[in-house]
């Protein structure tokens, strides 16, 4: 009769060290692999010319482009990007190169890299577009629609030349680069920037947000537009484009004064008006009060307004 082997039972316990022996013994093997290839990461992409001895890189950069900048020197981009002709395409970093550009030059807003089959490499840039100007720490500083600054003015004026002055707005810094505009300040101004885009309002030379309960508008340096609070601020640009033809129609083309759309941002008003005021009334006004200030008398005038509805 034929005996059978005992087998030897392995305890769960057993199972378990062998299996945490194994996955140290493979854990030491992959640093070891690890260490070893940063070791030869320097010459990973490198040849050397049998005869002559030199070191060349494999595959290197063929050529290097810029597209869609029109503010710097290319060759200042690429000197930043750090991309080398006798660099190989494979030890090329893109996301390296990319911080370098964005981090370097204001107005470079989004940078991508290429690389073709050819081994050309291609930065194409992506400007900022400027929004307009604020005054922050003595200085007038350009910023864009990410509330970025992109360079500095002279001081030469009460108001940023050529732009549109962000007047009031909190601001962080002063520092080109960096973010400029206070994040809900920022958040308003685009909100109006693209009502105003949007119903083709052209001509606003100034925004105020110095008062958040009484922001106005300067149109043409002609019209100054008083929204109040930031409440409906996209309709009442449309009141606005409806109510301005209606008031150079009556009043002429050169029309100055105020107009007022501020009962749209209050949501208590049933029947809000918007209101237009002449400055020749409100010069009179004025000067009224000024002489009833004078003679401690009182006085009041009916101020001759031109009053409509937004369609």
């Amino acid at each position: 009769m034929k005996r059978k082997a005992k087998s030897k039972k392995i305890s769960k316990k057993q199972r378990a060290k062998n299996r945490l022996v194994v996955f140290l013994v493979l854990s030491v093997l992959n640093i070891g692999l690890l260490i070893g290839t940063l070791l030869m990461l320097p010459t990973a992409f490198q040849t050397t010319d049998a005869a002559t001895g030199e070191t060349k890189e494999w595959l290197p950069v063929e050529s290097i482009t810029v597209e869609g900048n029109t503010r710097y020197d290319e060759e200042a981009i690429i000197g930043v990007s750090g991309i080398e002709l006798s660099q190989s395409v494979f030890s090329l970093n893109k996301r390296t190169a990319t911080k370098k550009i964005r981090e370097a030059f204001a107005y470079v807003e989004s940078v991508s890299i290429d690389i073709s089959l050819k081994r050309d490499v291609t930065i194409r840039v992506t400007e900022a577009e400027e929004m307009g100007a604020v005054y922050a720490n003595g200085k007038w500083v350009v910023v864009s629609h990410r509330g970025i600054g992109l360079m500095h003015l002279p001081l030469e004026s009460e108001k940023p030349f050529r732009r549109l002055y962000l007047k009031g707005v909190k601001t962080k810094t002063d520092e080109i680069g960096k973010q400029i505009i206070d994040n809900r300040d920022l958040e308003t101004v685009l909100e109006l920037m693209e009502a105003m885009q949007a119903n083709g309002l052209k001509g606003v030379a100034e925004i105020d947000l110095s008062n958040r309960n009484d922001i106005t508008l300067n149109w043409k340096n002609q019209i100054l537009v008083k929204l109040g609070n930031d409440s409906n601020l996209t309709y009442e640009i449309a009141a606005v484009v409806s109510a301005i033809p209606k008031v150079l129609s009556r009043h002429g083309d050169t029309a100055t004064g105020i107009l007022n759309v501020s009962q749209y941002s209050d949501e208590t008003v049933s029947s809000p008006m918007i209101v237009f005021t002449p400055s020749s009334i409100l010069q009179a006004e004025k000067e009224k009060q000024e002489a009833a200030s004078t003679t401690g008398t009182g006085s009041s005038t009916a101020a001759a307004t031109t009053t409509t509805r937004a369609r």
